[in-house]
């Protein structure tokens, strides 16, 4: 099914600024300078190894719990041949601070590409300042071809500034064959070539409007969540049957587009696989955030730091790698880049941050526009989330303190933060200490001032009303 309106291609190159040129002079490029020679060789007739392929494939919108139950045979066979994260945690619950933390290696406080509150449909996100030096910038450095495939005209376009390192950046609305199609476009053109290749991919299929037929009664998706939205969010409708019927419609055609999904990453996988380049490439596939059906009275995204929000499916295959195994850690948006420079031994001091070897944060500030301005101090605050175990504490900038025990209720359904007053205070002081450790000292960045065709497209994905 096609999208109702199709945004232009962007070809952008990013440019090297003056900030960053000042740095490459010295410090921690010029360790990246060290660790990469040997990869490259140095002369005396010999063909250098080049680094491994890497390939980054985000799956926007993509919970855990339905990625589990859906027919995905693709990304099982993948699998089957890659590190398995137990658990995989989204930084943040939207797309550009999460995906701002898979290309820095740093929480959300840290990077500041969050959001900031407003009383107008307008763009309330801080753009990812260019001091941060991106994973992308960091591979390019090295000599790497990079490229970036992205079907979400939103928080993805070059005006949020993640576009940064990436010699290719284009964004398209279309479905996951389309994003397939044209990353192996740009791969045909660079295969032979002498530098090694990264490659980002973000698929929008379980993101609004769902790549599906729709329900049996012909409504799409967009109807089905308007409704449920007018009815959980609005109204502050409970678990009738008429929400769990609606439900249950929706979910029917997020699985649908998970599926529809998968077919998309087969394509890329049997792509890869063809061009010969599969084996020996690092492959990470993850997703920025999940989506909520009426859990905790929310619908969609953005709004909090829940677990259907948070939960995502993390695998890695790494190079040559062939025999799967499951790995009995949690791992992090932040620890994305991390992964990489292990793989490539480039950045290993600046993208330090590995599963299971720092604390496990999530951060929501706000929400989207219409969320703000539609429902007010409902959303009007920050919220942050530390895990320690099967403990998981929640901190409101309003004062409030939750804390649960996710192994008894992963539904987060009974606080205990007053029954376990001990480990809530004890946890609180953790999270102060980690948020104090490097906070973003700004500047913070001003979203430019969105044209007819940007709010079309804020529409579109569910961002801002009428």
């Amino acid at each position: 099914m096609q999208p109702a309106s199709i945004q232009p291609r962007h070809h952008t190159t990013s440019r090297v600024r003056p900030a960053l040129r000042q740095r490459q002079r010295g410090g921690a490029w010029a360790i990246v300078g060290a660790l990469t020679a040997p990869l490259f060789g140095t002369g005396c007739g010999r063909t250098p190894e080049l680094p491994p392929t890497v390939i980054l494939v985000s799956l926007d919108t993509v919970r855990a719990d339905r990625w589990a139950r859906a027919a995905t045979p693709a990304f099982d066979r993948l699998s089957a041949r890659a590190d398995r994260y137990a658990e995989g945690l989204a930084a943040a619950p939207w797309t550009l601070p999460s995906h701002a933390s898979m290309f820095t290696g740093l929480h959300p406080t840290e990077h500041g590409a969050v959001s900031f509150d407003v009383e107008l449909l307008e763009d309330n996100a801080h753009p990812l300042h260019q001091d941060h030096v991106t994973l992308a910038e960091t591979l390019r450095s090295a000599g790497y071809r990079t490229a970036g495939f992205v079907a979400n005209t939103v928080y993805l376009t070059p005006r949020h500034g993640l576009d940064q390192g990436f010699d290719t950046w284009e964004v398209r609305r279309q479905r996951g064959d389309g994003v397939t199609r044209d990353a192996l476009a740009w791969i045909d053109g660079q295969v032979g070539g002498e530098a090694p290749l990264f490659v980002f991919l973000n698929y929008m299929d379980a993101h609004r409007p769902y790549n599906a037929r729709g329900a049996a009664d012909g409504r799409q998706s967009v109807a089905l969540l308007d409704e449920l939205i007018e009815r959980v969010m609005v109204r502050g409708e409970g678990e009738t049957e008429a929400v769990a019927k609606l439900r249950a419609e929706l979910v029917a055609c997020y699985d649908e587009a998970l599926v529809n999904l998968d077919a998309a990453l087969g394509a890329l996988f049997d792509g890869l696989e063809h061009r010969g380049l599969l084996a020996d490439a690092l492959v990470i596939v993850t997703s920025d955030h999940g989506e909520a059906f009426g859990e905790h009275g929310l619908v969609e995204h953005s709004k909090d730091v829940r677990e259907c929000l948070l939960r995502v499916p993390f695998v890695v295959k790494n190079p040559r790698q062939r025999v799967g195994r499951d790995v009995a850690l949690c791992a992090s948006s932040v620890d994305v880049a991390g992964l990489v420079a292990e793989a490539t031994h480039i950045g290993r001091a600046r993208y330090a941050r590995l599963p299971g070897k720092h604390a496990m944060l999530a951060e929501n500030r706000y929400s989207r526009p219409q969320d703000l301005v539609r429902y007010g101090a409902r959303f009007r605050a920050v919220r942050r989330a530390l895990y320690e175990g099967d403990l998981k504490l929640i901190v409101d900038s309003r004062g409030a303190v939750e804390l649960y025990d996710l192994a008894a209720d992963p539904g987060e359904l009974t606080d205990l933060a007053g029954t376990r007053a001990p480990d809530a205070l004890r946890m609180a002081a953790a999270l102060e200490a980690e948020l104090a450790r490097a906070p973003w000292p700004g500047p913070f960045l001003k979203p430019g001032a969105l044209d007819e065709a940007q709010r079309r497209e804020l529409r579109a994905l569910g961002y801002g009303g009428d």
